[in-house]
Parts: structure tokens; sequence; C-alpha cells
């Protein structure tokens, strides 16, 4: 890994430009810390989000009429990614939505049966990100 340049007292590395690196001198000791920056998710041209029931729902276009579903779920302190990823639950939502057995996860649940699902615990899989506050 290359060495971070310095300016002032933050270091910046030339590889990442996603981590950032501080540095502070006290007397004869230095502290050194390093936050790091992501993208969760994105709206791209012809994603769709959508509000239901306090939950946002992100629909993102991955090939002709193919899509994929996430529950982002805003809390005090951050938000929270759900996701469909358990054979579990597709099944749930397949005999919700009385989809047919087949290799293909298309579904088009209602708004009624979308509500059943969230009740059911759908979106199982889920991801916490907190927002930490910095000094």
């Amino acid at each position: 890994m290359e060495r971070p340049k310095t300016k002032h007292d933050t270091a910046f590395s030339e590889v990442d430009h996603k981590t950032k690196f501080d540095i502070t001198v006290r007397g004869d000791s230095v502290f050194y810390s390093a936050h790091y920056s992501d993208t969760l998710f994105s709206l791209s041209k012809g994603s769709i989000l959508k509000k239901f029931k306090g939950y946002y729902f992100l629909n993102t276009e991955s090939s002709s009429n193919r899509w994929s579903v996430i529950k982002l779920g805003i809390t005090k302190n951050g938000i929270v990614i759900g996701s469909i990823s358990k054979k579990e639950d597709l099944n749930n939502l397949r005999e919700l939505t009385n989809t047919k057995s087949d290799t293909v996860y298309n579904f088009k649940p209602t708004r009624k049966q979308l509500k059943k699902y969230l009740k059911s615990h759908g979106f199982q899989t889920e991801e916490r990100f907190v927002k930490r506050h910095y000094l």
C-alpha cells in the first residue's frame, strides 16, 4: 500500500480516494484515524423509488424485465437496508403472490400482499448502517 500524502493535518491516499486519513500531532505523539466512504445504493436512470408503510423500496432494473428490490428504512441514527436473499423468503413471497414454482423469480405483489409479506418478516436479510459522529 502506498503511503498517504499529507497536507496540513490530513493525509490522503493516492490509491483510494474513498479513504481519508486524519493525523493529529500533540507533543511527541501522533494520533491517526481513517474514514472510509462507500455508496450503499444509488438511484440510476430507470430506478423506481416508492414509499410504503414507513419504508422506501428501491426497484432497480438489472436487465430487460429483470428487477431487484431492496427495502430502505430510516432510523434515528442511520439506515437499514433489507433484501430478499434466503430461499425461505422467496418461497414465502411465492406463496403470498400465488406465483408458480419455477427458476424465474418475478413477483408482482399487490399492496395487500406486500403488507402481509412485511408483517411476516419479509426482507429478513438486513444491514444496519449507523451514522458516526466524529469529534
